[in-house]
C-alpha cells in the first residue's frame, strides 16, 4: 500500500458547527460555566502571547505554556484560573460534541485498502477525545500539530508529513474543510478534497477513485 489518505479532524470527523453539540457551542458552554459573564471571547481560545509573539495554542506541547494559556483565557473571559476546575469542565463539555460516525466507519473500512492518516490542529488535551472517536488502531499515520510544533496551513507541516510518512506527495490525498488548508496541501503536490463530514458520499467517491488510480 503506497497511497495515503489523510483526514482532517475538526469539520471532517468532529462537527464544529452543530448549533447545540458542535465545537463553537460547547466552547461557549465551557466559558459560561466558568464565568459569570454572559459574553464569551472565543478568539483567545486559539492563541496566546508568549515572549511578545502570538502563538497558536495547538502548537504547544509543554504543560508550562499550556497552563499560561489557561491563565490567558481565564483573564480574557473573566473567570478563575483554577486548573482542576478548568480541565473538569473542558472534558465534560467536549465529551458531548457531535462527530460523524459515518465518516469514522468509512475510515475503519479503508483498512487494508490504503494507508490512513489524520492531520489536525489540536490541543494537547484533545488527543484522548480523538482516540475515543476514531480508535487509533485504525490509523496508520497520526500527525498532530502539538506534537509536530507547527500548524496548518504552514507549508512546513505538509513537508514534515511527507518526511515522516515516507509517502510521495503525488500518492497523498488530503481531506479538509478549510480552503486555506486545502490550498497549502495542493501547493505541495498533494491531491486534495474540500469537504465536511456532511459530504460522506463525496468523500467515499473521491477516496475510492484515488485508491483505484
Amino acid at each position: 500500500m503506497t497511497k495515503l489518505v489523510i483526514f482532517d479532524w475538526g469539520g471532517v470527523i468532529e462537527n464544529h458547527t452543530d448549533p447545540d453539540y458542535g465545537w463553537n457551542a460547547l466552547t461557549k458552554n465551557i466559558i459560561k460555566r466558568l464565568s459569570d459573564n454572559r459574553s464569551t471571547e472565543l478568539k483567545v481560545w486559539s492563541t496566546f502571547e508568549k515572549d511578545g509573539e502570538t502563538v497558536p495554542i495547538c502548537s504547544v506541547n509543554n504543560k508550562e505554556d499550556f497552563y499560561k494559556w489557561i491563565d490567558y483565557v481565564a483573564l480574557k473571559n473573566g473567570f478563575d484560573n483554577d486548573k482542576a476546575k478548568f480541565f473538569k469542565v473542558y472534558h465534560e463539555e467536549y465529551k458531548k460534541i457531535y462527530y460523524y460516525k459515518g465518516v469514522v466507519n468509512y475510515i475503519h473500512s479503508l483498512r487494508g485498502k490504503c494507508l490512513v492518516g489524520i492531520l489536525s490542529n489540536l490541543l494537547m488535551v484533545d488527543k484522548e477525545r480523538l482516540d475515543e472517536q476514531v480508535d487509533f488502531k485504525y490509523i496508520d499515520k497520526l500527525f498532530l500539530s502539538f506534537e509536530l510544533g507547527m500548524v496548518k496551513p504552514n507549508l512546513e507541516i505538509y513537508k514534515k508529513v511527507e518526511e515522516l510518512s515516507g509517502i510521495n506527495a503525488s500518492d497523498i490525498l488530503f481531506i479538509d474543510d478549510r480552503i486555506e488548508n486545502i490550498r497549502a496541501a495542493a501547493l505541495c503536490g498533494w491531491h486534495v478534497l474540500q469537504a465536511t463530514g456532511e459530504d460522506l458520499e463525496l468523500i467515499k467517491n473521491t477516496v475510492n477513485d484515488f485508491i483505484e488510480k
